[in-house]
């Protein structure tokens, strides 16, 4: 559900949930001593706005950074554009690869879109090509080197 998979798993779902969610039980850790000065129904609230407003702005983060275009997406539009270079050829696209089919540097912080591309596995008359996909800008470059 939350991240949404089908944008690759460019967006780091380990963000989205232990960010709020450590915030949350600091929250907890400072307001739990405090128990017996307020009633419990003041700590109740108050641990629900926290959670809601932590929760909250990590999902208005998270859809605000989705990129413009889905992993099948990029598909279409590296294979039309290879079909049109190629209109004889057979165009057979590889499913992504089974760990995680986007690529971050090592050194990113948040990973977020602008960090990451999507690569994309096709095989043109048998012969295997990669690219980089940009997810924001929509544009690609074929990756010479890339292992198979």
């Amino acid at each position: 559900m939350i991240p949404r998979s089908d944008y690759g798993d460019i967006l780091r779902y380990e963000y989205f949930y232990v960010l709020p969610g450590s915030l949350l039980v600091i929250v907890m850790l400072i307001v739990l001593p405090f128990r017996k000065k307020f009633r419990t129904k003041t700590l109740v609230i108050i641990l629900w706005f926290t959670t809601i407003v932590f929760f909250g702005s990590s999902a208005l983060w998270y859809f605000t950074n989705l990129p413009t275009y889905t992993y099948a997406q990029s598909q279409k539009i590296v294979e039309a554009q290879l079909a049109s270079e190629h209109p004889e050829a057979t165009i057979d696209r590889h499913p992504p690869p089974t760990m995680n089919y986007s690529l971050f540097p090592k050194d990113a912080g948040l990973l977020d879109t602008t960090h990451g591309s999507y690569i994309l596995l096709f095989k043109v008359e048998n012969s295997p090509s990669a690219y980089r996909f940009h997810p924001f800008k929509g544009s690609y470059e074929r990756l010479p080197d890339f292992p198979f």
